[in-house]
């Protein structure tokens, strides 16, 4: 088992509000700086919106969460 794995696996045994807490401390650490709002930042907020207005018009479908986290997992090996 990965380092990763038995990471994943420590934290998914805490308690409920420990695993939000870091869960909020994770997603913190990957958000940019304020300092950092580029054209990068700008561009994904600008991708995202266009892919939202293709869900909601019917354009592109909607794929349902466990099939996601599935090919997610298996796209960066961690299946």
């Amino acid at each position: 088992m990965s380092d990763l794995s038995q990471l994943t696996q420590q934290a998914l045994s805490l308690p409920f509000i420990d695993r939000v807490r870091l869960a909020q401390d994770l997603w913190a650490s990957v958000q940019p700086a304020e300092d950092e709002t580029s054209n990068e930042v700008a561009e994904a907020v600008k991708e995202a919106e266009r892919r939202d207005a293709e869900f909601e018009s019917g354009v592109e479908k909607g794929v349902p969460h466990d099939e996601a986290m599935r090919a997610l997992r298996k796209s960066i090996e961690c299946d």
